[in-house]
């Protein structure tokens, strides 16, 4: 099997690559698993075409001080997943691009935690589903202590709507799914490296989730509505000054059942229990309109 075949095999595919190795040096001996993989880092290009090795001369070497330069554009990643074989697969992956190195790895949060003071990772690259503390909680924990050098993304098989838009919340720079391309890992990391949200094209089929980058960005900790998506906002505003489900369907031309059904995801996403609450909430945080 070539190693773009392996890779799909495993839940990676790589959109439109071409050019890979497929082929192993004379007497080379060592894991057979990471045999067929590039020995050498690439930099990331559109469709993925990694070149073939070759052989330098003295004078096309860079500079020592072109070596330091490229060095320090270099990301150092900590991967935090519970599954061994995962992390070995995906550290593969990440150390295959030339602009992101896995420096740290670990199976739980305070594991991670403890790494983050050793290595001091630019990225981290969490799954949700951890043993003990979960992957929200380690986002949240690094809220917690200020770790804002910290960039998180997550990887994960978690493709509940609502986790997705809690991680986010919770300070994830983006949220990509293990079922995905290697492709969307790639632009998460890209994203993260220079400080913008990212969430990969098939999520906005789940519904409920940002669409656009804009959506994205209005996403913070902060925001007591976070949670809602900008139709749930609008709905919240109306029940929170006191409209009844019928009168918010003729404002909006929808059903009144239409209303309710959103109004019980409103209520569950706040963890609410009621149209009273609702109101106290509103009125908490200051969203009602006197």
């Amino acid at each position: 099997m070539t190693e773009r075949g392996a890779i799909a095999e495993n839940g990676w595919n790589a959109e439109n690559g071409s050019g890979r190795k497929n082929t192993r040096d004379e007497g080379r001996t060592g894991n057979p698993g990471t045999d067929a993989l590039p020995t050498e880092k690439r930099a990331v290009t559109k469709d993925l075409d990694i070149p073939q090795p070759m052989i330098e001369s003295p004078e096309s070497r860079p500079s020592k001080g072109a070596d330091a330069a490229v060095a320090a554009q270099v990301k150092k990643v900590l991967l935090v997943d519970a599954e061994d074989l995962v992390r070995y697969a995906i550290k593969q992956l990440i150390d295959f691009l030339e602009s992101f190195e896995v420096v740290a790895e670990a199976r739980d949060m305070n594991a991670a935690l403890t790494m983050i003071d050793q290595s001091k990772p630019d990225i981290v690259l969490t799954e949700i589903a951890l043993p003990g503390p979960s992957g929200l909680e380690f986002l949240l924990e690094l809220q917690r202590k200020g770790l804002s050098d910290v960039r998180p993304v997550v990887l994960s098989q978690v493709d509940s709507p609502d986790m997705i838009r809690q991680a986010l919340i919770a300070g994830a720079q983006g949220y990509v799914l293990k079922s995905g391309s290697f492709d969307h890992l790639v632009q998460g990391l890209e994203a993260a490296r220079n400080n913008r949200k990212y969430l990969p094209p098939e999520l906005g089929a789940l519904g409920e989730l940002p669409t656009n980058a804009y959506e994205l960005s209005k996403i913070r900790p902060d925001d007591p509505l976070a949670p809602l998506s900008a139709r749930e906002r609008e709905i919240f505003h109306l029940l929170a000054n006191g409209l009844q489900n019928t009168v918010i369907a003729k404002k909006l031309f929808i059903s009144p059942r239409t209303v309710e059904t959103h109004r019980a995801r409103i209520v569950r996403k706040l963890g609410l229990t009621s149209n009273g609450e609702l109101i106290r909430f509103a009125i908490k945080h200051g969203l009602t309109v006197v």
